[in-house]
């Protein structure tokens, strides 16, 4: 036949084009996103390409008829056809006619706009709507059954729509209005013919009004009448009267529409058709689910970004409160020290004693005790400040994280609410990533807590040093002071007194002396009363990492997007002169 002579060079442009798509969705997969059934779908479309099949696709609800349009049409009744008033068929079935060109395929779909279900081999349940939708899209010609006392419900809309725009299958579909025994008399032709013109008239309006058909298209549009089974009598019954049958069912309009769809378009033009259904198709879902993808890498890197500048807030504030409680640390300590060796200075020999025991602390063995507990007890204070900081920094991010985590679980719900279940999976791998970081976060945090301070503000070894050094000397000098008698005593008094205030004035410097460095010294001082920083940058380092992670995918998939974009906006992807994506 003439529509054969290009049909293996058809064959192999398409099989190209479909192979580039498959690569392209396969990009995807690499993202995380769930593409089998899509890359399966672009499988079968190549497969069926190679195999030279062409399919017919039967649409229409359970009571409409389809199953016995089909067995009229192939004018037999095959062994394994389920036909009831019910059209309770729960399984697809792909009838070969002989009548029609080699290697036809007839699917015959479990209905539309079926409520029925069926449960896969893993359990799940399938609505048969769904089912029929992916083989609507692999179809190279659809017969759409409606019923004659209501062509085309207006619950149909949406899906005429899917079916004739979104799969483009227009020029592709035969609207076979069936039942017309239920309008018309059959015997009569003059009313069966009237009846038929307002049928078609009636279904032309619906469709006009569903898909804003153009004058051009209404014009094209196929649409037969007939009565599959009239009178319900039973296939059997009819096929045994054939001539009968074709004069009353008007079968044979059916057939010779189907022959004109089939001659008009050529089997190549049908079945490049159906190659860019499938790319339109995939594409269209793909772009969808992408698009939004790219939506919820953007809410979630925007997010990350809020929590990451808040955190950073947190620990730059808790840094400056810090440094601040330390500063005002470092000015007691320096204020502590000037007042101590101003009294020294001036401190009377009577008064040594005494000054000694209350301000310093003094025993045989010691000297300094009641100081360095004076200087403890201000880091001490200071230590708890900074503790409060801290926790109130760890009360905050913690907020954050939890927070961030409930975003994360809201942006899974909108994905699974918003997408099929073999969706689903889409948003779960950068969310996933997030609950993960949150979780090591707040496992940072829990080691964090409970900190206790345990720092010594001077070093012990030279302390030590100078105690044994001072503490002699100190406890000779008190006692010369206390037994002066005569005036040669009285000058050595003297001499002693300058002396020992000397000793004094070194014994509070050198226990002002390593505390007062250690607070000019930044670093130590964030390692000794803000130890939790380092835990809190560690955290806003994993929170950094996991936005990076989100930027790379974010980048990745808009790339995907443009590519898949960029082929399904293409003219001759649409108009069917394919070019390699």
């Amino acid at each position: 036949m003439e529509q054969f002579k290009q049909f293996n060079a058809s064959k192999t442009e398409v099989i190209h084009s479909l192979d580039n798509l498959q690569n392209l969705v396969g990009e995807l997969e690499k993202l995380g996103l769930d593409v089998a059934q899509d890359i399966d779908k672009i499988k079968k479309a190549i497969g069926d390409v190679q195999a030279d099949t062409l399919r017919i696709a039967l649409l229409g609800a359970f009571s409409d008829g389809k199953t016995s349009v089909v067995a009229g049409w192939l004018g037999q009744v095959m062994k394994d056809m389920k036909i009831d008033t019910n059209e309770s068929s729960d399984a697809l079935a792909i009838y070969r006619p002989e009548n029609l060109q080699d290697r036809c395929e007839i699917v015959d779909t479990p209905g539309l706009f079926g409520d029925k279900e069926k449960t896969a081999e893993n359990g799940a349940l399938i609505q048969y709507g769904d089912i029929t939708k992916n083989y609507i899209s692999e179809a190279h010609l659809i017969f759409y059954v409606v019923d004659a006392t209501n062509p085309l419900k207006e619950s149909h809309q949406d899906i005429v729509r899917w079916v004739l725009r979104d799969l483009n299958k227009l020029s592709s579909t035969i609207f076979i209005i069936n039942k017309m025994d239920e309008v018309a008399d059959l015997r009569d032709a003059e009313e069966f013919q009237q009846q038929s013109t307002i049928k078609k008239t009636n279904l032309l309006d619906k469709l006009q009004r569903f898909v804003d058909l153009t004058p051009a298209e209404r014009k094209a549009v196929n649409v037969v009448c007939v009565a599959s089974n009239p009178n319900s009598r039973g296939l059997e019954f009819w096929l045994e009267q054939k001539d009968l049958y074709d004069q009353r069912s008007r079968i044979n309009e059916l057939k010779r529409v189907t022959q004109h769809v089939l001659d008009g378009s050529g089997r190549e033009t049908l079945i490049k058709k159906t190659g860019i259904d499938v790319v339109r198709d995939v594409l269209g879902k793909k772009i969808s689910v992408a698009k939004d993808e790219l939506i919820r890498f953007e809410l979630l890197a925007a997010n990350q970004r809020r929590d990451s500048a808040r955190i950073q807030e947190d620990i730059d504030e808790g840094k400056r409160k810090v440094l601040a409680t330390v500063g005002n640390l470092y000015q007691e300590l320096s204020n502590l020290e000037k007042d101590l060796l101003n009294s020294i200075r001036t401190l009377p020999r009577d008064q040594v004693h005494a000054f000694l025991e209350a301000e310093i602390g003094f025993t045989k063995n010691d000297i300094g005790e009641k100081l360095r507990f004076r200087i403890d007890l201000l880091f001490s204070t200071a230590f708890n400040q900074s503790s409060t900081i801290m926790n109130g920094i760890s009360a905050s991010i913690e907020h954050q994280l939890d927070c961030s985590s409930d975003f994360a679980d809201s942006i899974t719900a909108s994905a699974l609410s918003a997408s099929s279940r073999a969706l689903s999976a889409v948003s779960k791998i950068p969310v996933e990533s997030i609950k993960n970081g949150v979780f090591l976060a707040r496992e940072t945090l829990k080691n964090l807590t409970g900190y206790v301070y345990k720092f010594k503000p001077w070093e012990a070894t030279k302390l030590a040093a100078n105690i044994s050094r001072w503490a002699g000397p100190i406890g000779a000098g008190i006692q010369v002071l206390t037994d002066v008698i005569s005036v040669a005593q009285q000058q050595r008094a003297e001499t002693e007194l300058k002396q020992l205030q000397n000793d004094l004035a070194e014994v509070v410097k050198s226990h002002f002396a390593e505390p007062m460095k250690l607070l000019k010294d930044h670093d130590k001082v964030m390692e000794i009363f803000a130890p939790q920083i380092k835990g809190f940058e560690k955290i806003l380092v994993e929170q950094e990492g996991n936005l990076e992670h989100l930027r790379k995918r974010q980048a990745q998939l808009t790339e995907v997007e443009t590519h898949l974009s960029q082929a399904f906006g293409s003219s001759e992807v649409i108009e069917g002169e394919y070019r390699v994506i």
